[in-house]
């Protein structure tokens, strides 16, 4: 099958959603993704398009029986850890975690280095959940019998991380039924599930290409797991919010390309996991036109008998409890739910603040940025007597727009995308020692909300990927910079890409907690405007400003939501209020309670640890250094941080 060929088997590239870590991982503001570009523009191009017409004759090998992890013995190989030196027991018990969910181990890309195939999916059913809570039980159990004393100082900081890490895990079991696996945001099982086919599953070789329609053969005993457990919860009273149920069902639709719950009214070439895979079989080198063919068939196959299905069964799911659902918002409607907003908000802040707390650090940095905006807009010829966000509508239209409605306004974007990064790459090199080694990619993505980063594999085959949503159809050029030293330079993919080039147990280049991940990317906003970046523009920095205020802001209406009882119709008037927009953040605050807390929490401690070390060093005080502390150890929980500055600054005094 030459190449023309085989594009006959799709219609379109078209994207998927994908939002930032959330950074659950690594994800900051939401959108929709496609595979990375290399510092351009990924365009969609239309071709015409025929399915094929025939049953595969013989589908790619997979191993038999099921197609999800089944590790009975894990807690025997824990105890088989026993006696290891702590670096060994770090790794070892780590991989134990990671087998548990081979979707990660494709993230990762480990697949080899572990002698396994990326052709599994996660177990999401009950007794999949319970097992990794029991492994994880038990790894924390063998971790404390460790003795701190008879460690190094790079192996007590593992120990210390590790240990939080697995008590954060082992605290938050109770919770566990509160996480809403169907939403329109980032966590949800669809959003997952195309994340891991379009952008994290490698697709270079016939073994990829196997394991992928091996994957997609899965999903439906995947679904069949995850909605045994929904079923459950929802029997017992755990369900979303109606309209995020029915947001889900949007969603769910907009993959399927109907509304239809009929699988033959599904056109292949209308879901992207289909048209992605036979794109890259297409591109595939030294594969025959019978092995392409035969590929596309499977693919073919097993869409329409497992991934179809599947995403139907989850309609229907939907379809049944969507009534029984109610309209209030927030955790607290639950029986456990004050409680387990209070460990989510240690979780994503990695401190001991309370929601109160952190609803009025939020009112005053409101009030705060508010001043430093009216203070810039002071320098500006705005009509005085016009309203703030007025005012700031004008200075954007000042700074103007891409237009994103061609390709050419996309490659345009994508290109000043780079310009920005080389820049602050240069201007940034003073303030560190070092800078990593891997280069980062710019993707312009279609139809999604916003920016995120999303960190390259361990094995080099993905780097990490800068995504540039352009769904609205224009850019202002006004909130650019800020939002590519966020995710960019010297923000996520900076840190991300230097930690991992740190020779750190494979735990640390793994873990992404929020307080530290998202509070030092907000403090590379704050640190290219001090380090004049916006010195013959400002601009930009109201645009920095209004980002910093929107994270100001998400303390109020998170707290308010799951702490304070606000309604969704509160909260959305709360953010335009404050922001003059933004009200559908207050959703995203719902699906992934206290994660939006930890972005300004982790920023001010960052900010109170540097100017502590200024003070107590004075004159000693080097920048680039105490940089190099804080990122020097990959991501810590904040209480971790705090003492390693202080230990810096007791050996430096």
């Amino acid at each position: 099958m030459n190449k023309s060929n085989a594009l006959a088997t799709i219609k379109s590239v078209k994207t998927i959603t994908l939002l930032g870590l959330i950074l659950l991982t690594a994800g900051c503001l939401g959108g929709k993704s496609k595979p990375p570009g290399i510092l351009q523009a990924t365009i969609p191009t239309t071709r015409s398009a025929t399915l094929p017409t025939s049953e595969p004759a013989n589908l790619p090998t997979k191993p038999a029986g099921t197609n999800l992890p089944r590790f009975d013995n894990n807690i025997q190989q824990v105890d088989d850890l026993q006696g290891l030196p702590i670096q060994q027991f770090f790794d070892e018990s780590y991989k134990l975690l990671l087998l548990r969910s081979p979707q990660k181990v494709s993230e990762l890309g480990l697949a080899a280095a572990f002698g396994m195939r990326n052709d599994r999916l996660d177990d999401l059913s009950d007794q999949g959940l319970q097992e990794t809570q029991a492994l994880e039980k038990a790894i924390l159990e063998r971790l404390r019998a460790y003795e701190l004393e008879t460690l190094d100082e790079e192996e007590r900081i593992s120990y210390e991380v590790y240990h939080w890490y697995l008590e954060m895990q082992v605290q938050g079991h109770s919770c566990a039924d509160y996480k809403y696996e169907l939403t329109n945001f980032l966590g949800s099982y669809q959003f997952n599930l195309e994340q891991l086919l379009i952008e994290l599953h490698p697709l270079e070789t016939m073994t990829d290409a196997e394991d992928y329609i091996a994957r997609l053969g899965a999903v439906d005993e995947q679904v069949d797991g995850l909605l045994s457990s929904l079923r459950r919860r929802a029997l017992e009273g755990t369900l979303p919010p109606r309209y995020m149920l029915q947001a889900a069902r949007q969603d769910l639709q907009e993959r399927l390309g109907t509304t239809s719950r009929d699988p033959l009214a599904i056109d292949l070439l209308g879901l992207n996991v289909y048209t992605h895979f036979s794109q890259a079989v297409a591109d595939l080198p030294g594969l025959s036109e019978e092995q392409k063919t035969g590929l596309i068939q499977a693919a073919a196959h097993n869409t329409q008998s497992s991934f179809i299905p599947a995403h139907i069964r989850l309609l229907e799911f939907i379809d049944e409890f969507e009534q029984q659902a109610t309209e209030e918002a927030g955790l607290w409607k639950f029986p456990q739910g004050e409680a387990c907003y209070s460990y989510l908000l240690q979780k994503e802040t990695s401190t001991s603040l309370t929601a109160e707390q952190i609803h009025q650090l939020g009112l005053q940095e409101v009030e705060r940025i508010l001043g430093e905006i009216e203070q810039t807009m002071e320098t500006l010829p705005y009509i005085k007597d016009m309203s703030m966000n007025e005012r700031l509508r004008m200075a954007q239209d000042d700074a103007g727009y891409f237009d994103l409605s061609t390709s050419q306004g996309k490659k345009e974007l994508a290109q000043a995308y780079a310009q920005l990064l080389r820049q602050v790459e240069d201007e940034m090199s003073p303030y560190f020692i070092g800078k990593p080694t891997e280069k980062l990619e710019v993707v312009i993505d279609e139809n999604c909300g916003a920016a995120y980063y999303v960190p390259g594999s361990l094995d080099g085959r993905r780097k990490g990927a800068f995504h540039s949503c352009v769904g609205g159809g224009w850019m202002p050029r006004s909130s650019m910079p800020t939002i590519a030293y966020h995710e960019g330079i010297p923000g996520h993919h900076f840190q991300f890409a230097l930690a991992r080039e740190m020779g750190l147990p494979l735990f640390r280049n793994d873990l992404a907690l929020n307080g530290f991940v998202e509070g030092w990317a907000l403090y590379a906003e704050l640190l290219a405007a001090e380090k004049g970046m916006y010195r013959d523009d400002p601009l930009p920095d109201l645009g920095r400003l209004q980002y910093e205020l929107l994270r100001a802001a998400r303390l109020v209406a998170d707290t308010g939501i799951h702490a304070k009882k606000w309604t969704r119709q509160e909260a959305r008037a709360y953010l335009n209020r404050t922001l003059g927009g933004f009200e559908y953040e207050a959703d995203r605050y719902v699906a992934l309670p206290a994660q939006a807390t930890s972005y300004k929490i982790g920023m001010m401690k960052i900010l109170e640890l540097r100017q502590i070390a200024e003070q107590a060093l004075g004159e000693k005080f080097d920048l680039a250094e105490f940089h190099q502390v804080l990122l020097g150890n990959g991501s810590l929980p904040l209480g971790i941080l705090e003492q390693i500055v202080k230990d810096y600054i007791d050996q430096h005094s």
